[in-house]
Parts: C-alpha cells; sequence; structure tokens
C-alpha cells in the first residue's frame, strides 16, 4: 500500500508503476481501451497517453487503487457458501440425530 507521502517522491513512483506487474496489467488494458475508444489513434498514441496518465501519481493514484480492489476477490461469496454449507451441515447433523434418537426409544 503506497502512502501519499511516498506519492511525491518521483522516482518511488515511477518505479513502482515500471514493475508492478498488477499496473503493467492496467497499463495493458488502458492502452487497448483508448486505442478503441478515440477514433483514429495509433497504438503509439495511446501507449504515449497512458504512460502520461500513469507518471502523475496525482491523477492515477485513485484510479489504480479502485482498479485493485475491483479485481480483489468478493468477500460475500465466499461467506454466503460458508453459510449454505454450515447450514447444510447443521440440517443433517439434526435429522440424523433425531433419527437415532427415535430409533433408540
Amino acid at each position: 500500500e503506497l502512502s501519499r507521502q511516498q506519492l511525491h517522491q518521483d522516482s518511488y513512483w515511477t518505479n513502482f508503476v515500471q514493475s508492478s506487474p498488477e499496473i503493467q496489467e492496467i497499463r495493458q488494458e488502458l492502452v487497448k481501451k483508448y486505442v478503441k475508444k478515440v477514433a483514429g489513434s495509433s497504438y503509439e498514441e495511446a501507449q504515449k497517453q497512458v504512460d502520461d496518465f500513469l507518471s502523475d501519481p496525482e491523477q492515477s493514484y485513485t484510479f489504480i487503487e479502485m482498479k485493485k480492489n475491483a479485481k480483489a476477490p468478493d468477500g460475500l461469496t465466499d461467506d454466503l457458501l460458508t453459510l449454505g454449507v454450515s447450514l447444510a451441515v447443521g440440517l443433517a447433523h439434526t435429522i440424523l440425530g433425531l433419527t437415532y434418537f427415535f430409533d433408540w426409544k
């Protein structure tokens, strides 16, 4: 996680943007979208525009954090799966317990 103080260290930001695989993936996605959306733009022009955007921490920091958070796994799905499995196990345990109890009597 980057702090706001680190953002103002140009060399740190530049190294971070150039070395992070996540940022390179975001960069490629942005270049493709730029070429697709801006009529008459070349791939080289798109790369330059995206690199200019990413090299400025004031412009790109929030966008990068949003993209990283959007790609993070959704905890709700895991919670619902855990709840469903727990409910099924509890229900099965109750049914088996009652079955054995009544068979015993």
